[in-house]
């Protein structure tokens, strides 16, 4: 029996959680046994079922055994026959089968395990002018279907792989496209000299790192990363010389970072370039008061924070953001401390007044003193806020230009006072120009507003729409569902996701309910475990509301197979499939099992997207797109392949230290300003690739397909932003960006 994965289930702490059901869907099982000769090792020995799919290609599905010997395949496709055989180090069986999965429970399947003569293959890792590369990781794959091996390249490159049976392999390296090595074992004949070649070229970098007094810098990082080919990297030794190897005919960035020391970079490095020298300064300080901008006095509660570039965008898109350095004292002085040697914007915020800041040159090693950022007083103005038929609210939560129920800025909205008794509270902290003013009542409701400081002065009268409620049945194919959450979201939920957004559970039933909610036009997704659909709702002010629906559950089926690279096999591989039906959208998600097979059931007629991510903790992610039409009834196998395709590498130049930033590659053009918070999710099924970035700022994406992209970097939740639209040709593309 299998299910497909639930979506994450919300739970809250301190609370439990009941009604978690399983919708079971059963394939074919095949059972048997495996009788080995002898008590020998059986490590990486499996029983592997080979099967056809429709399009012609051939999917695997692998298991162990127990100590006995007994082995048990389920979730096999009904429409398929299939073939067992046992595979592994020094093992074999002969094939078994074909058998029929027609009938669904395929038992008593016999395997005489017999000893094969195994082979050594070794080899060496290198790039460039044959320079050895240690630390890889080298894949030893079966062509003929079967187990993969990994092991790490030592000091000289060199690898081995011991009791390999005779058949069709391929040798590759994680990461480094266009590497891999196909060849024939022979039976007990060990085959040597392998080499894997990751690219690069006969090309060298050379030269010097030094601070400004000329002494040599030890242990300075220093690298180029490679095109389709693996970075070029070196540490600096006493005297501050490196060299980087292995680089392919062209130009080159160079990176160079080293503790206590601002980074530097080279853009069009020529390959076998000598004297190629760096000069670091270490990173300095900045010292400082904030004053009122009129009577000179010193402010005594603030935040403060420095921000990378002095361009007038650049300033702007900085004083946008939350800031960090909370200060409190009475002096209004502050310090910031390991600064970049260049020229920053020092920026501070308080209570009642504007964002202000000053242009500072940060000295290497040392503090620049002095400065004084002069806070312009906000204009004063008085927010009141009322029913819709006028009538005063206290106790009223007021929040300005962040999400509510997340104070990530200690001394803003956190403390701000409750509506008093007239419904009165000062707007202090605006922003210039307009902001966006959340208001938050426990019986009233709540409204979202904008607040223009160069419009409103005095009072502005804020009235909050009655609350409304949303009730009704939901139901599948008539019947009460066994699982079902829903969760309606109005527009730009994306910036203020719990204010914008309302969750409930449906009962078992299938009624629901969902109160307190805001007039206008919203999204009600309904999830039902096996998948989710979207319905478009108008909610009426101080109305009861009513929606009934039942899903009409589809006949239509998807299985892929998924193709990963070396680098992705530990990936976790999942999928969206989204059908545009008559009745309105329908989204399903899953997970790839252990052989990376998907699989989508019950799906609608209507044009179908289905999206296919492999992503492994830390951010990476390599992801494709496909469109199809299905109909009822129609039964769909593919193979997707994550593998194919060009690199894509380059450098986002403009981080802050410490910043996490990240790179984003998208299919075709897209609408930049989906970019925002509130509608980044419409862009997830174009989205193909991402990154976390290093300090470095470079990145690399392999398997890209050739056509137009969009590459867009981004730092800070999207505070900092940059976006281009790139021509992937045929043998990849270099592309830089530039974070303003």
């Amino acid at each position: 029996m299998t299910s497909a994965p639930f979506d994450p289930i919300e739970i809250d702490y301190g609370t439990h959680v009941g009604g978690i059901d399983f919708a079971l869907s059963k394939g074919a099982v095949l059972s048997g046994t495996v009788a080995f000769p002898e008590a020998e090792s059986r490590e990486d020995v499996y029983v592997n079922a080979k099967y056809t799919v429709e399009n012609g290609g051939v999917a695997i599905r692998g298991t162990g055994f127990s100590s006995s010997g007994a082995f048990h395949l389920s979730g096999l496709p009904l429409s398929a026959s299939a073939t067992v055989q046992l595979e592994g180090p020094g093992w074999t069986s002969d094939e078994a089968g074909p058998f029929s999965l027609a009938s669904g429970n395929v038992t008593g399947v016999h395997l005489t395990a017999m000893r094969i003569r195994t082979a050594t293959v070794s080899g060496r890792v290198v790039f460039g002018n044959s320079l050895p590369r240690p630390g890889e990781t080298v894949w030893l794959s079966s062509l003929d279907g079967g187990y993969t091996r990994t092991t790490e390249s030592g000091a000289d490159g060199a690898f081995e792989f011991t009791l390999v049976p005779h058949g069709k392999y391929s040798a590759s390296v994680t990461g480094s496209a266009g590497s891999t090595v196909a060849f024939d074992v022979g039976a007990g004949r060990d085959l040597k000299d392998i080499v894997i070649d990751l690219g690069g070229g006969p090309g060298t970098i050379s030269g010097h790192v030094r601070d400004w007094k000329g002494n040599p810098v030890h242990k300075a990082q220093v690298y180029a990363p490679g095109l389709g080919a693996p970075d070029s990297e070196a540490a600096t030794d006493a005297s501050g010389r490196y060299a980087l190897p292995g680089l392919a005919d062209g130009t080159h960035t160079v990176h160079v970072q080293a503790t206590g020391f601002g980074s530097q970079q080279r853009l069009d490095v020529s390959a076998n370039t000598t004297g190629l020298d760096f000069e670091l300064k270490p990173v300095g300080h900045v010292e400082g008061s904030v004053v009122d901008a009129h009577s000179g006095a010193p402010v005594g509660e603030f935040d403060v924070w420095s921000a990378y570039g002095v361009g007038e965008q650049q300033i702007e898109s900085a004083m946008q953001e939350a800031g960090s350095g909370h200060q409190v004292n009475a002096e209004g002085v502050f310090r910031l401390l390991d600064l970049p040697p260049e020229e920053q914007a020092i920026l501070a915020r308080a209570h009642g007044y504007f964002t202000g800041y000053t242009i500072a040159q940060v000295p290497p090693g040392d503090s620049a003193t002095g400065l004084v950022i002069r806070l312009e007083p906000a204009p004063i103005i008085q927010a009141q806020v009322t029913t819709a038929a006028g009538a005063p609210v206290s106790g009223a939560k007021i929040f300005i230009n962040e999400c509510p129920f997340t104070f990530d800025n200690p001394g803003f909205n956190k403390d701000r006072p409750l509506t008093d008794n007239s419904g009165s509270t000062p707007l202090d902290g605006l922003l210039p120009g307009e902001n966006q003013v959340y208001v938050y009542h426990p019986e009233q409701g709540r409204g979202v507003f904008t607040v223009d400081t160069n419009r409103d002065h005095g009072t502005v009268a804020l009235r909050l729409d009655p609350p409304a409620r949303l009730e009704g049945v939901i139901t599948v194919d008539g019947e009460a569902p066994p699982y079902a959450r829903l969760r309606l979201q109005y527009p730009d939920a994306g910036h203020a996701s719990d204010f914008r957004t309302f969750k409930t559970k449906v009962q078992s039933d299938g009624s629901y309910r969902l109160d307190g909610l805001m007039a206008g036009e919203a999204t009600l997704h309904i999830d039902t475990g096996g998948g989710r659909q979207d319905r478009t709702v108008h909610i009426a002010a101080g109305a009861t509301n009513t929606l009934n629906i039942d899903i009409a559950t589809g006949t239509g089926q998807i299985e892929l197979v998924t193709l990963l690279p070396a680098h992705l096999v530990d990936a976790q591989v999942t999928g969206t499939a989204v059908v545009d039906s008559q009745d309105g959208r329908v989204t399903l998600n899953t997970q790839a099992d252990e052989q990376g097979l998907l699989r989508f059931e019950s799906l609608p007629a209507g044009a179908l997207s289905i999206h296919v991510a492999a992503t492994l903790p830390g951010g990476t992610l390599v992801a494709r797109t496909l469109e199809r039409d299905i109909t009822s009834g129609q039964r769909i196998d593919e193979t997707v392949d994550l593998t194919a395709g060009v690199p894509v590498a380059g450098t986002v130049r403009g981080l802050d230290p410490g910043e996490n930033a990240y790179v984003m590659l998208f299919s075709g053009a897209i609408d930049p300003a989906l970019l925002a918070n509130e509608g980044f999710g419409q862009l997830h099924m174009q989205m193909t690739h991402h990154q976390c970035l290093p300090a470095s700022g470079a990145y690399r994406f392999d398997a890209v397909e050739p056509g137009i992209h969009t590459l867009v970097a981004a730092a800070e939740g999207f505070q900092s932003l940059a976006l281009r639209t790139i021509d992937v040709g045929t043998t990849g593309t270099q592309a830089d960006l530039l974070l303003e």
